[in-house]
């Protein structure tokens, strides 16, 4: 302010200067003075306002203020989430101000191409959305203000006036259904002219094809793709469509079933490291390990007689092998609890029940029913490396699409795979996907159209950043 006050003084002091001066002047030259002083003067409370912005354009700017609460807020979601942002201030600010600054454009564009102003009825929804989400919000705070005896008139009162005290009212969310009306429009007429053509979607078809085939070269990113949703346009050899009806373990007998295998493991490395045979040494290696033996067992000795505990023997192999036959037993005796369920599964299917219904009675696998209530398929081939070998072993065993193999031990229980059909190798039928391609392409080529359209009225408009001022 004090450097506001000081131009308009200097102004009015070189205006009475002029004025004098102006007996000796012409009018002409009397107005091209004021004007070039008016402009300095202009010019120097724009540097003196540019200092609250972090960033400016022709049509507006974004203030130092705003762009840090917008800060504040990504840093309290980092932290929400258990994240910290050291090291990364300054992307993070740089992208804060591009970002609102973005913003300003895209309001100020729509504004000067008459794109902000909805219509009554688009008003009226704007509106409708607006107090949709107020009462959105009221519903997720109000239990914070919820007393016995306090009315749900006064309940309401108290959770509005919170989200008022946050910024969040009527108004302001009304304000962010225009503001996402105008950028809408904008988009709209940007990119109502854009198109693709069946070359495009064709190559880009193209180049999907390639790109799988280099990405799966291995059983384990083929199936990692697969599980996670991501769109195939080439598939590998060898690979068929399985669907399974899992007899699983209940919680008991999946406790007891890592048990028995947890102490399968411990006596098979028993038996390796009491059947390992040592590698033979050389001369000096053996005089050394002589000496080392001998040294050992006098200290040994030495011991033995300080202290009268016995030292263990490695156990025999005959030991630990009828404690492996044991273990093995009661692993076998565990899955046999089993075997009426999985006999109950073969028989109904061989008197014609559909798979789909198995899975629905018997599955206890939950990824063997979509969403939507269908039953799952699974990609499997010989050398699947995403699933239990059980599961592998069973989904190749069968060699006739439509039947359902013998019941295979695994981890989670006795897999019962029915083999679907064969997934076709190479690329996928172009036609089958075009439609798809298509939309993904035209979508993808609109927001790159409007990007650059942004970029260049960024560029007519002079946006300029000021992020030493962004503190």
């Amino acid at each position: 302010m004090k450097f506001r006050k000081f131009a308009s003084l200097a102004l009015a002091a070189v205006l009475c200067l002029v004025s004098v001066a102006a007996f000796a002047d012409t009018d002409e030259e009397y107005e091209a003075r004021i004007a070039e002083l008016e402009a300095q003067v202009a010019d120097l409370e724009h540097q003196l306002a540019a200092k609250d912005y972090v960033a400016e354009f022709d049509g507006g700017y974004v203030t130092a203020e705003e762009a840090m609460k917008q800060y504040n807020y990504v840093e309290y979601m980092y932290s929400a989430y258990g994240y910290s942002m050291d090291g990364y201030e300054d992307y993070i600010k740089n992208d804060i101000a591009q970002s609102m600054l973005k913003d300003k454009i895209i309001q100020f564009k729509a504004t000067e191409l008459g794109l902000a102003t909805p219509t009554d009825e688009e008003a009226q929804q704007l509106a409708d959305n607006a107090q949709t989400a107020l009462d959105n919000y009221v519903e997720n705070y109000r239990s914070n203000y919820e007393e016995e005896g306090k009315s749900e008139e006064d309940v309401i009162a108290d959770t509005k006036a919170f989200l008022a005290e946050n910024g969040v009212d009527y108004d302001f969310l009304y304000a962010q259904e225009l503001e996402t009306y105008a950028s809408d429009k904008l988009f709209a007429e940007v990119v109502k002219d854009v198109s693709v053509t069946d070359d495009e979607v064709k190559a880009r078809f193209d180049e999907l094809v390639a790109a799988d085939q280099l990405s799966y070269q291995d059983a384990y990113s083929y199936e990692s793709a697969r599980m996670n949703g991501t769109d195939i346009y080439w598939n590998p050899e060898g690979y068929r469509y399985v669907r399974q009806v899992l007899v699983a373990f209940d919680d008991d007998q999946s406790a007891r079933y890592s048990e028995i295998t947890g102490r399968i493991s411990t006596l098979e490395k028993e038996m390796e490291e009491v059947t390992a045979t040592p590698e033979p040494e050389t001369t000096a290696e053996a005089e050394e390990t002589a000496t080392a033996e001998a040294t050992e067992e006098a200290e040994a000795t030495a011991t033995a007689e300080a202290t009268p505990e016995a030292t263990q023997e490695p156990r025999s192999v005959e030991e630990i092998q009828a404690d492996l036959d044991a273990a093995n037993a009661e692993l076998e005796a565990l899955y046999a609890e089993l075997k009426p369920t999985c006999d109950e599964v073969t028989a109904k299917f061989e008197e014609g029940e559909s798979i789909d219904s198995l899975i629905a009675t018997y599955g206890g696998d939950p990824g063997s029913i979509n969403d939507d209530g269908t039953t799952n398929t699974y990609v499997v081939s010989a050398d699947s490396a995403s699933y239990d070998s059980a599961f592998v072993e069973a989904a190749m065993s069968v060699d006739t699409i439509g039947q359902l193999s013998a019941p295979a031990n695994g981890r989670y229980g006795c897999y019962m795979v029915y083999y679907d059909s064969d997934v076709p190798a190479g690329e996928v039928d172009y036609d089958s996907v075009k439609e798809a391609l298509t939309a993904d392409l035209l979508e993808e080529t609109r927001q790159s159209v409007y990007d650059a359209q942004i970029a260049t009225w960024s560029e007519e408009l002079h946006a300029v950043y000021y992020l030493e001022n962004f503190r």
